[in-house]
């Protein structure tokens, strides 16, 4: 009966040795469950829809030398005057500058307003095979009559705050978020958010890191697609007047959908099933002693 109780405390010191190990394995990796969850990664954001107004800081990339050979141009240089644009006498924009594309919707016919005004060259009118700068002040008005798409590259502010005489808005809209893998490569698609009519929503970009990528599809309609993709901080969301929303990946994101994270989640629980088991051992020993 001696030798049998020595041999059980030795049984339940190896155990208690065995647990204590266990203990220390799951703290770590539970900090470093932590630390994939709640370490900074590089997000992809997508952003498209439907607007009535966007505004766009533009790079200095040569895809933003939007070029107009129709509609009617209007510049504080020609004091205010209309200018028909015709293939003779074209009006180009410069890069390197802020511009306003909005939609107006009149009774019998759908045209885009773009405006924008600098100090600096806003653009150049192109006619007689010369080429005139224009700065202060500058706008197209174009008729649509058929369907065209205006690249850009840049930072693009999408809506307008619902407000006091503000009539162009965000119809419809949507964020998608793609995640890069932890230490692998490749993204995966997370979670995807829904915009309200209405809402003004723009990239974070905190450092001034990256650039915004994207295009507008002008159609014969009261709107026309945007689609923005970037990388960046979130997604900045103001409804009507309130700048506290701001898109980002939840933790439960990364926990369900990156394959990384599911493995060692999955392992993690495994542990602690262990855990319980030895546990259970354990009492089951100092009940039979």
């Amino acid at each position: 009966m001696k030798l049998t109780i020595e041999r059980l405390i030795i049984l339940l010191r190896s155990q208690n040795k065995k647990l204590n190990a266990g203990y220390a394995l799951i703290f770590v990796v539970g900090i470093i469950a932590a630390f994939i969850l709640l370490g900074d990664r590089t997000n992809i954001y997508s952003v498209k829809g439907n607007t009535q107004a966007i505004t766009i800081d533009t790079t200095g990339a040569l895809i933003n030398q939007w070029r107009f050979s129709e509609g009617v141009l209007v510049s504080e240089e020609f004091f205010m005057e209309p200018i028909d644009l015709s293939l003779n006498r074209s009006f180009e924009f410069a890069p390197g500058t802020k511009l306003r594309i909005t939609s107006i919707n009149n009774v019998t016919k759908h045209q885009l307003l773009i405006t924008g005004r600098s100090d600096d060259v806003m653009g150049e009118l192109i006619a007689n095979n010369s080429a005139q700068p224009l700065s202060g002040y500058v706008e197209i008005v174009l008729t649509l009559s058929r369907n065209f798409v205006l690249p850009f590259e840049g930072t693009a502010f999408v809506g307008e705050d619902v407000g006091q005489n503000v009539e162009s808005l965000l119809l419809a809209g949507e964020v998608n978020i793609l995640e890069s893998r932890f230490l692998s490569s490749g993204r995966y698609p997370g979670e995807s958010y829904t915009l309200d009519t209405g809402d003004r929503i723009s990239i974070v970009d905190n450092d001034a890191e990256y650039v915004s990528k994207g295009f507008l599809r002008i159609t014969q309609s009261d709107a026309f697609y945007f689609s923005v993709v970037s990388e960046g901080d979130g997604v900045q969301v103001t409804r009507f007047g309130n700048e506290d929303l701001l898109i980002t990946p939840s933790v439960w994101s990364r926990v369900t959908k990156d394959p990384v994270v599911a493995a060692i989640t999955s392992l993690f629980a495994l542990m602690f099933l262990l855990l319980e088991f030895a546990l259970l051992l354990k009492q089951t020993l100092l009940n039979k002693e």
